[in-house]
């Protein structure tokens, strides 16, 4: 599973891991696990980590 660390959810406004659901050459796709919010954010610049 892969997982944007540390990341800040705009519509519960929780301090969460958001979790990668997708991505393609210019997106990374995530969604937030508290509330479900889907996000689209901008590939270049983020941070994905890889977890077991």
């Amino acid at each position: 599973m892969k997982i944007v660390p540390n990341d800040y959810c705009n519509e519960c406004k929780k301090d969460t891991d958001l979790i990668v659901t997708g991505m393609d050459e210019h997106s990374v796709f995530a969604k937030c696990p508290v509330c479900g919010a889907k996000f689209d954010l901008i590939r270049e610049g983020c941070r994905i980590k890889e977890i077991g």
